[in-house]
């Protein structure tokens, strides 16, 4: 039987993940190799312990009407976030729309420095980069967790308690302040019928 060990690196230099994987053999190892076969897994998942906090998550502020809307508000009660939110989904969104999602990192000086930037359709980009926490805002807005595409229409949250750290993507990005944009794109027509943005704290 071997150990198949398996992380995912963040290269902020070419902006892409890889994945290393070991394979060894219990049989052909000494003691102090499996020591350090079981340093490299705990050091490997150290990234579960990140804290993200959400600053905000708004409708881009670039003055265009877009027909999707995304209005939202947030209050901290004993250590926990909570947002109370409407989102207005002028169409189907599904494998119709098109997700151009860049991540910038906000560096001293307030400057912002592109870590990420991929375009993805939207139900692929919800499952590979939200998860979870996507299907946790689904069942609160009355949705069926994980249906996707999400149908046109109008969506409300009250009060849902906001546990981003659910949030898969948490795993390669940096700590910091963050900030994420994503430019929601009709396929058929090329136009951007939804953008939104939004300042995380990764501590």
């Amino acid at each position: 039987m071997s150990a198949i060990i398996k992380t995912e690196l963040l290269d902020l230099g070419a902006c892409s993940t890889c994945e290393t994987t070991i394979c060894v053999s219990p049989g052909m190892m000494s003691v102090k190799s499996w020591i350090f076969v079981a340093n490299f897994v705990l050091m490997s998942n150290l990234v579960v312990g990140k804290n993200l906090v959400l600053n905000r998550c708004e409708t881009c502020k670039d003055g265009v009407d877009y027909p999707s809307q995304l209005f939202s508000s947030y209050v901290t009660r004993d250590g926990v976030q909570y947002i109370t939110g409407n989102a207005t989904f002028s169409e189907d969104f599904g494998d119709n729309i098109m997700v151009h999602m860049q991540l910038f990192l906000v560096t001293l000086g307030n400057k912002e420095v592109k870590i990420f930037d991929t375009n993805e359709r939207f139900c692929k980009m919800i499952r590979a980069y939200i998860g979870p926490f996507m299907m946790d805002m689904q069942k609160a807005a009355q949705m069926i967790p994980g249906a996707c595409p999400i149908p046109k229409g109008k969506y409300h949250l009250q009060d849902f308690p906001l546990n981003i750290n659910k949030i898969l993507i948490k795993e390669v990005v940096p700590y910091g302040t963050l900030r994420f944009i994503a430019h929601n794109i009709n396929t058929k027509t090329k136009k951007v019928v939804m953008c939104y943005e939004a300042a995380v704290e990764v501590s």
